[in-house]
C-alpha cells in the first residue's frame, strides 16, 4: 500500500478553529495548548531553538522565530512536525460572513508511532526547561 492509499487520521478539524482534538496525539497537542496559554500569559518565554535543537521529525530550521501565541501558531508549529498535514480550505465568499476557512489536521495511519514519538520528545524537552507545575 502505498503513501497515498493508507487510511488518513484524523488529528483535528474545525471552521476557523479547531474544535477539539482527538486521536493518539489528542492529549500531547493540548499539553501544547497548555504551554501556549502559560507562554501567552508572560509566564515564560522559551528558547525553541534548544527545545527543539536535535528532536528527529521536527523542521528546526528558523526555530528562533517560533512563536506559540495563538491556535494560528499552534498549527504552523504542527505542520513543522513530519507527518502531521494541516489544510485549509476556502468555503463560501459570496456575501461578507457567509465563508471562511475549514481546518483539518490530519496524519497517515502508519505515521502514529513516529509523529507521538516527536511529540514526547518536544514536551519532555519543554517540561525539563520550563515546567508546567
Amino acid at each position: 500500500m502505498t503513501k497515498r492509499e493508507q487510511e488518513r487520521v484524523i488529528l483535528g478539524e474545525g471552521d476557523e478553529e479547531v474544535e477539539g482534538w482527538i486521536g493518539p496525539a489528542a492529549d500531547k497537542i493540548e499539553t501544547l495548548e497548555k504551554y501556549m496559554e502559560r507562554i501567552g500569559n508572560g509566564d515564560f518565554e522559551v528558547n525553541w531553538a534548544k527545545v527543539l535543537s536535535g528532536i528527529k521529525g521536527f523542521e528546526s530550521k528558523g526555530a528562533k522565530a517560533i512563536r506559540l501565541d495563538d491556535e494560528y501558531d499552534l498549527l504552523k508549529f504542527l505542520d513543522r512536525i513530519s507527518g502531521i498535514n494541516v489544510d485549509f480550505e476556502a468555503w463560501g465568499g459570496d456575501a461578507p460572513g457567509r465563508g471562511g476557512n475549514w481546518i483539518q489536521v490530519w496524519i497517515y495511519a502508519g505515521d502514529e508511532s513516529k509523529i507521538t514519538r516527536t511529540l514526547e520528545q518536544v514536551l519532555e524537552r519543554l517540561q525539563n526547561l520550563y515546567p508546567l507545575v
